[in-house]
């Protein structure tokens, strides 16, 4: 049976298959594994494992907030 890997969909050598590889080279493997993390980091927190926080969503600033003559002055350092 020829399986393929996940990242590139390359055949697998038999060596990797016997061992239950899911990539084709060590390279993959790694850059699979990133991916997985990265991915369960954005539904659970690293250090003490409680589910993330779902990001507020960011309204649009009305115009009628800013009016056209006021303008900012620069920071004086």
């Amino acid at each position: 049976m020829i399986t393929y890997c996940v990242l590139c969909r390359e055949d697998i050598p038999e060596d990797r298959q016997r061992r239950g590889a899911v990539t084709c080279c060590p390279e993959h493997q790694r850059e699979y594994r990133r991916q997985r993390r990265s991915e369960h980091a954005l539904r659970f927190c690293r250090l003490c494992g409680r589910k993330a926080r779902r990001p507020k969503p960011v309204g649009a600033v009305l115009m009628e907030h800013v009016e056209s003559g006021d303008v900012s002055e620069p920071l004086n350092p």
